[in-house]
């Protein structure tokens, strides 16, 4: 990773010296990269073609202000910023985003004056996306720096959406298909958005499910309908999307409930393989509630028996309710009926929970106890957004 980090910044140094003396404004083909002005709190557009690989938007920021950049990208486009100082010194970047993904960049201006911001594709000089992005700054309190990576809110389509949980994993092996479902509880209107490495068929955010019936009973034995819940459904074939998937899932407009998601799809195989899944809970969900983590048995034939461990600590976790995992409780409640798809708990499957107030990734390594075990299994999460302020 510390080779890929340091051609980032040599990459950014590249577009740095390509620029020349002057500062080129965006030519009448829109070809050429820009430098342009950026306001507080406004949303610009942008391009990174092939003969244009970044752009700069010139910020104005008193000492000691705190501004976030966030840069979002679509058309196919993996986006990337930096910051330079007016003497145009590499002061700090983002990280690589991925395909019409979303990324931030948060400073404290140590002088007050001209900023530049680079507005680039992942690889910088030698990346090869390409396409549209919108650019904003922010000038954000000191209380929003808990975690500058958290994202709050995010596009869907054309709605503004509060982050509910996150889930990232590699998918290395041939084809997968996973069935990807989010089913939310009062005033909850569920989406989600998905990006990957690699540029597929997918739709960027998806908001709705068909008109079917299902059931939802959670583990705590509280049973949900098509009449009192909503849902949001996608099949994602990885022979598109091979590599990195990122599972962004929220509420429309911030309506506030209770969420349940469910991936299925995962498999241990062979018995001593496990699946490293970053799970995050969302900054405002995290603020109150903790999110639930479990590993339920998804083949009724399967004799896989679930086990979590925290990638970081010594944390695990191999049967929900019992064996050092009293706290969390058992899966044997929990039953999903939608469509072709039934699952059910069991008195093996393995739950872990990320305690409120915790926004950071929690690396999560799923498998079978003692790598003796394998089969398919779900992964299930079960949180609560509040109401927003």
């Amino acid at each position: 990773m510390a080779q890929g980090l340091r051609w980032i910044g040599v990459g950014l140094l590249l577009i740095i010296a390509g620029v020349g003396g002057g500062i080129e404004a965006r030519q009448a083909d829109g070809d050429e990269p820009s430098s342009l002005p950026l306001a507080f709190a406004f949303v610009e557009h942008g391009t990174i073609t092939e003969t244009a690989s970044f752009d700069w938007w010139q910020i104005e920021a008193t000492q000691g202000e705190f501004v976030r950049v966030t840069m979002t990208g679509s058309d196919g486009l993996a986006p990337l910023l930096g910051l330079l100082d007016a003497n145009r010194n590499l002061l700090t970047r983002s990280d690589e985003g991925l395909v019409n993904g979303t990324v931030q960049m948060i400073f404290e201006a140590p002088f007050s004056g001209m900023f530049i911001i680079v507005a680039t594709r992942a690889g910088a000089d030698q990346g090869t996306t390409t396409g549209a992005y919108t650019v904003r700054a922010d000038v954000i309190t000191e209380a929003e720096l808990v975690n500058p990576y958290a994202e709050v809110t995010f596009r869907c389509n054309d709605y503004e959406a509060v982050t509910a949980a996150v889930v990232e994993f590699n998918q290395e092996t041939d084809v997968v298909v996973y069935d990807v479902v989010i089913i939310g509880m009062g005033e909850m209107q569920p989406l989600f958005k998905v990006e990957t490495s690699l540029e597929g068929d997918l739709e960027p955010c998806w908001d709705r499910g068909q008109e079917i019936e299902y059931a939802l009973t959670l583990p705590d034995g509280m049973t949900y309908t098509q009449e009192d819940s909503r849902f949001a459904r996608l099949l994602i074939d990885t022979t598109a999307v091979l590599g990195r998937i990122r599972l962004t899932f929220g509420s429309r407009e911030g309506g506030a409930g209770r969420f349940a998601i469910i991936i299925n799809g995962f498999t241990v195989n062979p018995a001593d393989t496990t699946d490293v899944i970053n799970v995050r809970n969302g900054p405002l969900a995290a603020q109150a509630h903790p999110l639930d983590v479990y590993m339920v048995r998804a083949d009724a034939g399967s004799r896989l028996d679930p086990f979590i461990s925290e990638e970081a600590t010594a944390n695990q976790c191999d049967d929900a309710g019992r064996r050092g995992c009293e706290s969390m409780l058992a899966a044997t409640a929990f039953t999903l009926a939608l469509d072709n798809v039934a699952l059910r708990g069991g008195r093996f499957d393995a739950g872990m929970q990320i305690a409120a107030g915790d926004l950071e990734f929690k690396p999560l390594m799923f498998g079978s106890r003692s790598g003796r075990t394998s089969g398919g299994y779900a992964l299930l999460l079960i949180g609560e957004l509040p109401p927003r302020e």
